[in-house]
């Protein structure tokens, strides 16, 4: 194939009624170019072949990885299906990669655009890549669930933090209005590979998945998990790609040559293709993370797997920023929190230590789930507030005594500082407890990013009330907010952490000597964010 791609190129460029360098040489193509052994020799016909193939029918996507994505998900799906756990492993450098490159991802359309000037080739777009998402994320969850822990396994649980990521914005769009849903040849595509939703048992939408008694770790329940996953994402089972049917791809990817197809596929019972759930997937990768088996927890061959599952986590509550998110944020509060307290407090299961990184991932895991408005009247019940600040303050001090730990519990005060609800922070305990974090974290002078995360806890509080600045101001400040409720909370948090602008200045003048630049910077915003305090 390199020598074809080098010397012939121009024979790419007619595949046959098989069309098959799009269909099958270069997804191949894509997916070797990251086994390290013939990295070189791929990436050539890659490249030379990718310049030659005949696309000149596709009237869209800006990159040959977005114009061959269904063919290319089928082999990455192939290869994370292998027995073979290098393969496995390459087949997840791919999907990283089709990540990182935002191809798994809803496709960018200018915001001027109105909803009902949506471009029919804009909608197949979109249509496109969420039926490769929904396909590979079936595939990566499938995965999880039916295999054991092998070396490499944690990518899977990255690429699905990734794509899920890319897709959350996504779940509530009006498909009716904006594109909505494409049925062709008996498969439906939703329009997000994600469904939010506040509690549920699906893992995929509409299957139990979680009513249903199973073990992980048990290998006759793992036959099971891959009969009721290959059920609900209804994959055909056939190993040629030209059985799998993608229902926006077939018409925008096929060639003048490629043959007609479509009496055979009226024939195929495919299924549709199912969303994943947002509930269900947090319960997933709780469970993954941190197990109830306290060997499996604190097992060091396991260690980076759990850490990874943690850390997905994380990053999928990260990416829910906006206050529209706050419903979700708090479901996924109640399932993490009866787990993770209780091990980021006593930092043991069953008299066994837990290892300081699975700690530092469940106060970032923890963190990331707070959500606005935390620890209102209607959640008091829920949490023990003074627990978990008075944990935060435990752990930002010198008797922990993993640093990462520390920083990870500093940065935690800090999002519930710039998260919590104003009946929450004018509470005198809390408020000291959270400050405590930062004078504890100052105290370190060994590691700078513990004292930058002490530092973060101080901003968080500024940032309460930096739309109270008055507008001609010069300096650091937004507008006003246009709610004048929020507004006249944010002047009564204001008065209530007023009284502590001393304390502010007198974290910041310790740091604006700091020999790290990021402290110093970080110090010398708080001094420009108090400077209009009266």
């Amino acid at each position: 194939m390199r020598a074809i791609a080098v010397r012939a190129s121009n024979q790419f460029s007619d595949g046959g009624s098989n069309n098959i360098w799009i269909r099958k040489v270069l997804p191949l193509a894509f997916v070797a170019k990251f086994d390290k052994d013939v990295e070189s020799l791929f990436q050539e016909v890659w490249d030379e072949g990718g310049q030659a193939a005949r696309l000149d029918t596709i009237s869209f996507g800006s990159s040959l990885e977005e114009t061959i994505i269904p063919y290319l998900s089928i082999t990455i799906i192939q290869s994370l299906e292998d027995v073979s756990w290098d393969r496995r492993k390459i087949a997840c450098s791919a999907l990283i990669e089709l990540c990182d490159t935002n191809i798994l991802s809803p496709p960018p359309w200018a915001l001027s655009e109105r909803k009902d000037t949506i471009t029919f080739e804009m909608s197949q777009r979109f249509i496109l890549r969420a039926e490769s998402s929904c396909r590979i994320l079936g595939a990566c969850v499938k995965s999880i669930l039916t295999t054991r822990v092998w070396r490499g396994k944690e990518d899977i649980l990255k690429s699905v933090a990734k794509i899920v990521g890319n897709w959350i914005y996504t779940s509530n769009i009006d498909a009716n209005v904006f594109i909505g849903q494409e049925k062709k040849h008996g498969i439906i595509c939703p329009l997000s590979p994600v469904t939010l939703d506040k509690e549920t048992n699906d893992l995929f939408v509409g299957d139990g998945w979680f009513s249903r008694i199973h073990e992980d770790d048990n290998l006759e329940d793992m036959d099971r998990t891959a009969k009721a996953i290959s059920y609900t994402q209804s994959k055909t089972e056939a190993n040629d790609e030209n059985d799998v049917i993608f229902s926006a791809g077939d018409s925008l990817l096929l060639t003048d040559d490629v043959e007609d197809c479509s009496d055979k596929d009226k024939d195929m019972n495919t299924g549709s293709i199912i969303s994943l759930s947002f509930h269900g997937l947090c319960r997933l990768l709780l469970e993954q993370g941190v197990p109830t088996n306290a060997i499996s927890l604190t097992n060091a061959d396991y260690l980076t797997y759990r850490a990874s599952a943690i850390d997905s986590l994380s990053k999928i509550l990260d990416s829910m920023v906006s206050k529209e998110f706050t419903p979700y944020l708090r479901s996924a509060c109640k399932i993490i929190a009866p787990h993770m307290i209780p091990l980021m407090r006593d930092q043991k299961v069953e008299n066994q230590e837990v290892p300081p990184l699975i700690i530092a991932k469940c106060f970032t895991c923890f963190s990331a789930a707070i959500f606005h408005n935390f620890g209102s009247s209607v959640d008091m019940q829920e949490f023990e507030l003074l627990e978990i600040t008075n944990m935060f303050k435990i752990n930002s001090g010198t008797a922990q005594s993993a640093w990462t730990v520390r920083e990870a519990a500093a940065l935690a005060a800090a999002k519930l500082a710039e998260r919590g609800d104003y009946a929450l922070l004018k509470r005198i305990r809390i408020t000291e407890d959270l400050l405590a974090c930062t004078s504890l974290c100052l105290k370190d002078h060994k590691f700078w990013r513990v004292r930058l995360a002490g530092l973060q806890v101080v901003l968080s509080f500024c940032s309460r009330v930096k739309s109270l600045r008055p507008r001609g101001d010069i300096g650091i400040g937004s507008q006003p907010d246009k709610s004048t409720t929020d507004v006249d909370e944010n002047q009564l948090l204001f008065e209530a952490i007023l009284p502590l602008k001393e304390r502010f200045a007198g974290f910041a003048r310790t740091s604006l000597s700091d020999n790290e630049a990021r402290v110093t910077a970080a110090a010398s915003e708080i001094m420009t964010c108090i400077s209009w305090w009266p």
